[in-house]
């Protein structure tokens, strides 16, 4: 099925201070799309407005024609819209597998921890939140992490339970915010590939921050960059890294981007 973002004229101002000015953009799922630009370009300020952790000063944001610009965090998430943050949010005490099971609280008003240890009420919803705990890990090539405690983990592995956690919510739309920070190169390269084919698994569009391009010109079907909160280009992830203007605001130079 097809999912449409539609963000019509959007702005987000902090007083005095322009963040976001006249974005327009239409985006399409399933796929992957990089959302590139220099620090202070505005794209943590987007990820946001878009996923409800700032409202937009003006425009409108749409998802599937249905009107989320003033919803709340909590009511993103119930409609699909879900966003990981730039370090990892997860309990360290607690194992990959609970990790993962609490990424289901967006469908009950129970609190996460009673629906998974103390509810008769849910012992049926938990088998098949178990199913789908371990399909995931499957998908992620995590599943012989299941009972290893969060803590234990290497940097790697605690970004891909994170993005695993997403995937419970059953969203339609993941926001990524700099996923392969502190990574290696060889993590890095794993982290490209599960990027890359993950909206075709679950059917999701993906919005990925990333300053490592070539993440984004692995992983991503299109890009945007954004320069000084709004949209320079947008378009096939090749065609826009290698534009003049992208790599001058980037590198402040015009060589092309690796």
């Amino acid at each position: 099925m097809t999912i449409q973002l539609e963000i019509k004229d959007v702005g987000v101002s902090f007083g005095g201070l322009v963040a976001l000015h006249n974005v327009n953009l239409h985006l399409k799922g399933p796929g992957t799309i990089g959302l590139i630009g220099p620090n202070g370009a505005g794209k943590s300020t987007l990820l946001n407005a878009l996923s409800g952790f700032v409202r937009p000063t003006e425009g409108t944001i749409l998802l599937d024609q249905e009107d989320i610009t003033a919803l709340s965090p909590e009511l993103h998430a119930k409609a699909g819209v879900v966003r990981s943050f730039q370090t990892a949010q997860l309990l360290e005490d607690e194992t990959v597998i609970t990790n993962l099971l609490l990424g289901r609280q967006r469908f009950s008003s129970a609190g996460a921890l009673r629906q998974l240890f103390g509810s008769a009420r849910h012992r049926k919803s938990e088998r098949a939140w178990l199913d789908q705990a371990y399909a995931t890990l499957d998908l992620l090539k995590l599943v012989d992490y299941a009972d290893a405690q969060v803590s234990s983990l290497s940097t790697a592995t605690r970004r891909l339970v994170e993005i695993g956690r997403v995937l419970m919510a059953e969203p339609r739309v993941i926001f990524l915010d700099e996923p392969a920070a502190g990574l290696d190169s060889g993590s890095r390269e794993q982290l490209a590939a599960i990027l890359r084919d993950l909206p075709s698994k679950v059917g999701c569009l993906l919005i990925l921050v990333e300053h490592d391009v070539n993440i984004v010109r692995k992983s991503c079907d299109r890009c945007i960059a954004l320069v000084a909160g709004t949209v320079l280009a947008e378009g096939p992830t090749g065609q826009v890294l290698d534009r003049a203007d992208v790599r001058l605001a980037y590198f402040g130079e015009s060589h092309a981007l690796a």
